[in-house]
């Protein structure tokens, strides 16, 4: 799911980096660990790119993202499919999945990815006018859509029924440590509402902070970590005790 700007065009070199190293097989991988079938669906809401150019509303994009995810799990029914959102995206993917409920009709939803997202539009604003005598730094709160992704995930740890309850408790979450857009704390604080009132973590589930040292905020991808930890959550979730066995793996994720 993607940022506030850009295209699946301009994320090329981002999907091409990461299939080839994910196509690569260790060689103290076994052969069925290649997962040569791996996929990438990049879907631009409306507004952006070549959608269409209705008013992008935090209701009008939730929507966009719900068929797509809903046709991926159509269309790809054998598959795992990995979340992955970044920036705007990031908090988009939190406050979608927190409003679908787990069940059948997403039970190949295995992995959930964040890299860089915000904690809510009222925050952002803050952020980008920290100075307490300027009036701007109080309107985040007159915000029509607040994208409040703190608020989603803490409600969606005592929501059992919370596709994002089962989501969040072995997801990944990237943060670059220089990001000059939003600040690492949101992030952080996204992490940490994982723990308000959560169950014991199981077997097989570990949720992940990674601060990926001197990177920013658009180009994480570009560093050698962020790549070795994409890679290795996507085998863990062909592999891993708690996810379905398969080499087929589809990534739903940011354009921009």
């Amino acid at each position: 799911m993607q940022g506030n700007a850009g295209t699946p065009l301009g994320r090329i070199p981002l999907f091409r980096r990461l299939l080839l190293g994910i196509r690569l097989t260790p060689k103290a991988a076994p052969p069925s660990d290649a997962m040569s079938d791996t996929a990438i669906l990049a879907v631009a809401p409306r507004s952006f790119w070549k959608s269409t150019p209705r008013r992008p509303t935090e209701r009008g994009i939730m929507s966009d993202y719900e068929q797509a995810l809903a046709y991926a799990c159509k269309r790809f029914p054998s598959s795992n499919i990995v979340i992955y959102g970044h920036s705007l995206g990031g908090a988009a993917a939190v406050c979608l999945v927190s409003r679908l409920r787990d069940t059948d009709k997403y039970r190949n939803v295995k992995g959930f990815v964040l890299e860089n997202p915000f904690a809510s539009i009222p925050a952002m604003v803050k952020a980008v006018y920290p100075q307490r005598w300027l009036p701007y730094h109080y309107l985040g709160g007159c915000a029509l859509d607040k994208w409040d992704a703190v608020g989603a995930m803490a409600r969606a740890q005592v929501d059992s029924s919370s596709l994002l309850h089962r989501l969040s408790r072995s997801m990944l979450l990237i943060l670059s440590e220089k990001d000059e857009i939003v600040p690492t704390e949101h992030g952080q604080a996204i992490f940490e509402a994982t723990t308000r009132g959560a169950e014991e973590v199981k077997e097989g589930e570990q949720r992940r902070l990674v601060i990926i040292p001197g990177a920013l905020h658009e180009t994480t991808w570009r560093e050698r970590r962020w790549r070795a930890e994409v890679e290795a959550y996507i085998r863990s979730v062909n592999q891993g005790p708690t996810m379905q066995r398969t080499g087929n793996t589809v990534v739903i994720t940011p354009d921009s």
